[in-house]
């Protein structure tokens, strides 16, 4: 089996353009996936914390367990979007309006991933996309943001 790609569907009961905006603003991701997050507009300016990026932006993020995300936002357009990562994985999103709910359909390729990647992605992924499911839907921040210890599977 190729462990390089995950695909994963969600329905948030949540318009799309509030899906859309919770996955390209600073303000949006610091809700339910990081703790601090910066994008870099194609001028070099960076774009105030409610703002939504466009194609070309970069991004760094800061997770609740230290970890550091950078990369591009390689595509935002009415299809979804497309995240590039330093690493050389790739994020894609499509957003489709459906019945009043958006269905997003989640796509994170990561070349040359071993099955314990693939274990920890799907983990990962699973519990962010809950997460972010539980905040569009006016729920709580699942989110432990003050780890003391390893193997939590909500940081």
């Amino acid at each position: 089996m190729n462990w390089d790609r995950l695909e994963l569907e969600i329905d948030l009961v949540a318009p799309v353009k509030v899906v859309a905006w919770h996955w390209t603003s600073s303000a949006g991701l610091t809700r339910w996936l990081a703790v601090e997050c910066t994008f870099v507009g194609l001028e070099g300016d960076t774009l105030a914390e409610a703002e939504a990026a466009e194609t070309g932006a970069r991004f760094r993020c800061l997770r609740a367990g230290g970890t550091i995300e950078e990369g591009e936002l390689v595509q935002a357009d009415k299809r979804g979007f497309a995240f590039g990562f330093a690493d050389g994985s790739r994020i894609d999103l499509r957003l489709l309006s459906r019945k009043g709910r958006t269905a997003l359909a989640f796509r994170h390729v990561t070349p040359g991933a071993a099955f314990e990647d693939y274990c920890d992605n799907l983990r990962s992924w699973t519990f962010y996309l809950t997460n972010l499911k539980s905040i569009v839907e006016g729920g709580l921040d699942l989110r432990e943001l003050e780890p003391d210890r390893t193997g939590l599977v909500n940081v």
